[in-house]
């Protein structure tokens, strides 16, 4: 009975070790598109561009508005029409 007892408590434990690892990771790539909101908004407000301005970029207004609220992330194809708007490397939104 110890031994299943014990069993339980160790896969118990790895269990919430992965969950542990899983919310790190989790937590890591809100802080990364964090991260890249941040660029993002700070080019905005350096170069003046509106929102609008971003959806001529990208092509919608309702994406932009949405990468803008931090609440879509940059697809490949967008970071390419921002990088070459704000004459960055690509990188900045990847």
């Amino acid at each position: 009975m110890r031994n299943q007892g014990d069993l339980l408590l160790n896969s118990g434990s790895r269990l919430l070790n992965s969950g542990s690892r899983l919310l790190n990771s989790g937590s890591r790539l809100l802080n990364s598109g964090s991260r890249l909101l941040k660029m993002l908004l700070h080019l905005m407000d350096a170069r003046d561009t509106t929102t609008e301005v971003l959806a001529e970029v990208i092509g919608s207004l309702k994406i932009a508005s949405q990468i803008v609220n931090g609440d879509r992330t940059i697809s490949k194809t967008q970071a390419e029409a921002l990088a070459d708007y704000f004459n960055v490397d690509i990188s900045l939104f990847i």
